[in-house]
């Protein structure tokens, strides 16, 4: 384990570590032992930080959704309407090395029964669903669209559809390349265009 002394930031290094562990052995093979083992730490300094296995895989998660939505502030900036939306579908598709293991890690976590796990997905889902649901409106306000009969209903349909490449994208990443991903996307933005239902 790299030398830390802030507490924070060695709750923050064991969440990384935990939600590497997840990506590849899933939540069940996570325990404390082995994410403290790849984490080159003790299993008691792994429960000094953390209550229960429970709190360091919401950890992971947070750590996980907070990766997410810092990467989408970056690459939102200055864009509204369809710009906005196809570039928050760019950040949100496993188009990087990094956004594949993301979706690897988020995979897991979505098949998870884990009450709490399902709430925070629960909630993350409803957001994105709610921002397609924003760019779609304001895409619409700019001009740049029709209307849809029902924005909130459009932006499910996208977040389906793009949730289900995702998926694939995983699975068969020999199919689904970047420039297949892409590519899909394309047609999707031309879709919304056109004013074509998704």
């Amino acid at each position: 384990m790299p030398k830390i002394v802030d507490g924070d930031e060695r709750r923050e290094f064991i969440a990384r570590i935990a939600a590497e562990v997840i990506a590849t052995e899933g939540i069940e093979r996570a325990t404390i032992r082995e994410i403290a083992r790849q984490a080159g730490a003790t299993r008691g300094l792994v429960e000094h930080h953390f209550r229960s296995k429970a709190e360091v895989i919401e950890k992971a998660l947070d750590w996980l959704n907070r990766r997410y939505l810092l990467r989408e502030q970056r690459v939102l900036q200055g864009k509204q309407g369809l710009a906005a939306l196809e570039a928050r579908i760019r950040c949100f598709l496993p188009i990087s090395p990094a956004a594949r293991r993301e979706w690897r890690l988020r995979l897991r976590f979505w098949s998870s029964n884990d009450p709490q796990v399902q709430a925070v997905q629960r909630k993350r889902l409803a957001e994105t669903r709610r921002l397609f649901c924003d760019d779609i409106v304001s895409a619409v306000a700019l001009g740049q669209m029709p209307s849809p009969a029902d924005p909130l209903l459009s932006a499910e349909r996208l977040l389906s559809r793009v949730a289900g490449l995702s998926a694939q994208a995983v699975v068969d990443r020999h199919h689904y390349t970047s420039d297949h991903l892409l590519a899909e996307l394309s047609c999707m933005m031309d879709e919304l265009r056109q004013g074509r239902p998704m």
